[in-house]
């Protein structure tokens, strides 16, 4: 998991810091983030289809266990939604702001679900299908 999350982790940090470092922030957010965003999505999906082809065999043999992940994932994700939705419209932001902050809001908390989702796979227990 380090090699796909760690590394590029790693380097983006030392690659952002050295170029503010040496062109100034301007230059790193005007000119090379735009350039280099179109790869990093690029690089995420691949990032993201290697490590479910290389688990490919568990997510067949252990559908409970991904919907056990799943389930928790889907419904933080609706809670965040939902409470961000309807706190920016109670605070009278238009409808285009408004739902570009609850997708912001939704996304970046799923990490928190991510870590919910994980709490919940481990305080219930593993799935009984699982052979060592």
């Amino acid at each position: 998991m380090f090699v796909y999350l760690g590394i590029p982790f790693i380097l983006g940090i030392i690659t952002r810091f050295s170029l503010i470092g040496l062109k100034g922030r301007d230059w790193y957010e005007g000119k090379f983030v735009p350039k280099i965003a179109p790869v990093t999505l690029a690089a995420l999906l691949f990032t993201i289809v290697v490590m479910f082809s290389l688990k490919g065999n568990l997510i067949i043999q252990l559908p409970l266990d991904v919907v056990r992940v799943a389930v928790p994932l889907a419904l933080y994700f609706v809670i965040m939604f939902t409470i961000t939705f309807f706190l920016s419209s109670r605070l009278g932001a238009a409808y285009e702001p408004t739902a570009t902050v609850t997708l912001t809001a939704a996304n970046k908390s799923l990490l928190g679900g991510s870590r919910i989702a994980t709490l919940s796979v481990l305080l219930t227990g593993w799935s009984t299908q699982r052979s060592e």
